[in-house]
C-alpha cells in the first residue's frame, strides 16, 4: 500500500500545480496489487468525468479505501488501534501542523 500512497500523492501534486492535462486515467495506470485502484475506478472514474464529483472527493474516497485496507490487513490490530489514540496527546495537532508545513516546504 505504501507504493500506492506515493503514487496518489505524486498524481495529486501534479494536479495541484495546475497540470490538469493529465487525464484521470493516469491515476489508475499503476500496478496496484491491492485492488483498491480498480474498485476506486469502477466507483468514481465516470462520476468524475461527468463532473458529479471533484478531485477532493476522489482523494477522500481513495484515502478512506487505503486506510481501510491497511486496517483490515494489519498483522497486529491492537497496535493499529493504539496508533489511533496518538491524536489525543496534548500538542499533537500543533506537531502535525508543523510537520505538514515542513513537508510542504521540502517537497512542494
Amino acid at each position: 500500500v505504501e507504493e500506492l500512497w506515493w503514487h496518489a500523492v505524486r498524481f495529486l501534486d501534479m494536479y495541484r500545480t495546475g497540470d490538469h492535462s493529465g487525464h484521470i486515467g493516469q491515476l489508475y495506470q499503476f500496478a496496484d496489487q491491492t485492488g483498491i485502484l480498480e474498485t476506486h475506478r469502477q466507483c468514481l472514474a465516470q462520476p468524475y468525468e461527468d463532473s458529479q464529483v471533484d478531485m477532493k472527493i476522489m482523494y477522500y474516497e481513495l484515502i478512506r479505501m487505503m486506510t481501510n485496507y491497511e486496517r483490515e490487513n494489519c498483522k497486529d490490530p491492537e497496535l493499529y488501534d493504539s496508533t489511533k489514540s496518538v491524536g489525543k496527546i496534548e500538542g499533537y495537532q500543533e506537531l502535525t501542523n508543523k510537520l505538514q508545513r515542513f513537508l510542504n516546504q521540502r517537497f512542494i
